[in-house]
């Protein structure tokens, strides 16, 4: 395995530590979670906003209790103030929010990810960087099927098409190569 985490579900420590240092590097004012799982990210993320001295996340999760495991995630850590989750389908928060983002990490279901992406696109709500997690072309060998995993990698690439957007970095390691 190249890659650890807490659980098969869970971001990978390695994603997790870059996207603390990217935070740190481009200090954000606004970030956007979406899916916040057991807020091992959101830790990361906030994490990087206290050293900062300022920043926000948004985070999303549509599960109750997994957004209590969260929130008492962040009072372990002392980070609270740096969060604010919302328990709500990401897609109608995204539709109805008029925040400005200027990081977005894209981790709820790969099958609304992309899409969860176009929509802050194409109001202008998404500044600087997007984040996907679970790109990999190998990630098919235990978290999903081939053809959403495809159709996913897929939707990610168009994306990198948009105006707004300058390109995109596409790392072919997971956790699941053999």
């Amino acid at each position: 395995h190249l890659f650890s985490s807490a659980d098969g579900g869970s971001t990978e420590y390695e994603v997790l530590n870059w996207l603390h240092s990217t935070i740190r590097v481009l200090k954000p004012n606004l970030i956007l979670e979406t899916g916040g799982y057991q807020g091992i990210g959101t830790v990361a993320l906030a994490h990087a906003c206290k050293l900062n001295g300022f920043g926000k996340v948004i985070s999303l999760e549509y599960l109750p209790s997994q957004c209590v495991a969260i929130e008492n995630l962040l009072q372990e850590n002392n980070l609270q103030k740096y969060v604010d989750v919302i328990n709500m389908d990401s897609l109608r928060y995204l539709r109805n929010t008029s925040e400005i983002f200027d990081i977005g990490f894209f981790d709820s279901e790969t099958t609304i990810r992309a899409y969860e992406c176009d929509i802050l696109l194409s109001k202008n709500a998404l500044r600087n960087l997007a984040v996907f997690h679970d790109t990999s072309p190998y990630r098919i060998e235990s978290y999903t099927s081939k053809e959403i995993q495809e159709k996913y990698r897929n939707d990610v690439i168009h994306l990198s098409k948009h105006p707004r957007c300058s390109g995109y970095y596409d790392s072919k390691l997971s956790r699941d190569r053999k």
